[in-house]
């Protein structure tokens, strides 16, 4: 009987234990920092730097890194620093002030509002930045363009001379007639605004995805609960080694893999308008 038992408990930590150390792997590459992050400012060598600062869209671990395209397009004359970090909300990035304003960069542009937007949503979504991202009371577009605006504020204070630009939000999933749509264009205009009274430049990436998707055959259902897309979405991604185009194809989109993130050539999209700024400034 006790020899039975023995038997039994091996195999049930064998069933279980392979499981659960597959998820702590995909998850510790999932949050993992790249390696141009910015506690690496310090020993950078010299040429003008970028920084670029958002959630999970730039940290480019569930989502196409643009910040890696963006470095290869710029060449050797300037240092790329991914300062993304993945389910960062604006109040996140606040926070983090200090040590994105110590990497002292020439040019910095801002991608954040994804999440704050997400939070208005979904509960589950609002649940999970309380709990992981240390969130209190329910954001809204007045705490948005606050925070926003107090992020562009710390940078001009730190520099009058750099150069700053605010990237309007990506779509959320690809009926540009949802609720989560309409509110990315109303975030979106107020990311516009904000860099108009702030004089800093304006990256038009809702507009030029929203121009891209006009016309196109596309769907929203999926969208209801992106949570369960988004753990699809990893799984493919890391498990299967699918890239973003192909995670993409199988959820039937043209730009977002599950909703939220963004394959190759949403990527791009970010990718020209960035390296365009820098380039035209």
């Amino acid at each position: 009987m006790k020899k039975a038992l023995i038997i039994a408990v091996v195999l049930l930590v064998l069933l279980i234990v392979p499981p659960v150390a597959l998820y702590y792997m995909v998850l510790g590459q999932v949050n993992s920092l790249p390696e141009n992050d910015p506690s690496r400012c310090n020993a950078l060598e010299s040429g003008s730097r970028v920084l670029l600062v958002g959630d999970s869209i730039t940290h480019g671990t569930v989502s196409f890194n643009y910040a890696d395209s963006v470095a290869s397009h710029l060449g050797d004359d300037y240092r790329v620093i991914n300062a993304g970090i993945n389910r960062n909300l604006t109040h996140n990035v606040l926070l983090r002030m200090p040590e994105l304003i110590e990497c002292r960069a020439d040019v910095v542009t801002i991608l954040i509002g994804t999440n704050d937007v997400n939070s208005t949503l979904h509960p589950v979504f609002l649940s999970n930045y309380r709990k992981t991202m240390g969130i209190e009371g329910t954001p809204d577009l007045q705490s948005y363009r606050e925070n926003l605006t107090q992020i562009v504020d710390g940078f001009k204070q730190s520099d009058p001379h750099m150069q700053i630009a605010l990237i309007s939000l990506p779509v959320i999933g690809e009926d540009l007639n949802s609720v989560a749509n309409q509110r990315a264009m109303e975030y979106s205009r107020a990311i516009k605004k904000i860099a108009l009274e702030q004089g800093v430049a304006y990256l038009p990436l809702n507009e030029m995805q929203r121009s891209y998707l006009q016309g196109k055959e596309t769907s929203n259902n999926q969208c209801n609960e992106p949570h369960l897309l988004i753990e699809k979405a990893v799984a493919r991604r890391y498990l299967l080694g699918m890239d973003y185009s192909e995670i993409s194809k199988k959820n039937d989109f043209y730009l977002v893999t599950d909703c939220l993130h963004l394959n190759e050539r949403a990527g791009a999209m970010i990718s020209e308008l960035v390296v365009g700024f820098i380039r035209d400034d």
